[in-house]
């Protein structure tokens, strides 16, 4: 049985929307199996062509899904914060994954190992229906991206990942590289490093090596697309 008096001192620690949605039974089952961590950038969190071990219910923080394609390019195929879980097909029973997750800045998670996972998606109804409803919010995630890419230019999509990263990182100030920018936004080092330059030089951020500062977040808010509010809205209808 769970220990009910450790039940509110560990949800108090939960900020995952997935695991804040679920009834409070459903919850109780669950919680036992979760462990607090903290998760430092670059932290490889599973590696493709491996089996995964453990998903993570993201608490703060950003993570995103890394992959290499026959070509030999590496291709960012979406960003995991506080709305969502790396390592999500663990719980339909596809262990071995194509893809790395990778920690690109810092925050916690609740780990769960992934045959914990599968079998609280199998027998808790609720856990499994907020689960697949989110797997669909990140396929129009991965569909959202494409078209992002056509039809709005590098700043505006530049700004739009800087607000979700600077949401995820619940602070004023958040580190990057410019190896997953450049892979989120499709775009040359040399392309972002520009674009970088000119929202410093016209005092929307704040840029020094590693980390960047948004300084007139209203400003980015208009220059950047709408493509976040868009998949926002989504999830958040998917996991209430």
């Amino acid at each position: 049985m769970p220990n009910r008096a450790r039940l509110p001192a560990l949800r108090s620690r939960v900020r995952n929307r997935i695991l804040l949605a679920l009834p409070e039974h459903e919850f109780q089952n669950i919680y036992r199996h979760l462990a607090f961590v903290d998760l430092r950038q670059g932290t490889v969190l599973y590696s493709a062509d491996n089996w995964i071990d453990y998903a993570y219910f993201m608490n703060s923080g950003m993570t995103s899904s890394v992959s290499v394609t026959a070509e030999g390019e590496t291709v960012e195929d979406g960003t995991v914060g506080d709305e969502g879980l790396m390592g999500g097909p663990a719980a339909l029973g596809e262990n071995k994954i194509f893809c790395s997750g990778i920690v690109q800045i810092p925050g916690s998670a609740m780990r769960i190992g992934a045959q914990v996972l599968r079998s609280e998606f199998q027998k808790n109804a609720g856990f499994s229906k907020l689960l697949r409803d989110y797997m669909v919010g990140l396929r129009l995630q991965l569909g959202r991206s494409d078209e992002c890419h056509d039809a709005h230019t590098l700043e505006q999509r530049l700004c739009r990942l800087l607000l979700m990263s600077q949401d995820c990182a619940r602070s004023g100030s958040f580190p990057f590289t410019f190896e997953f920018l450049s892979h989120i936004a499709r775009a040359t080092r040399e392309a972002v490093s520009s674009t970088l330059d000119d929202l410093h030089e016209a005092g929307l951020i704040y840029r020094r090596r590693g980390c960047i500062r948004i300084v007139d977040r209203a400003e980015v808010e208009r220059r950047a697309c709408g493509c976040s509010e868009y998949l926002r809205a989504n999830i958040a209808g998917l996991v209430h």
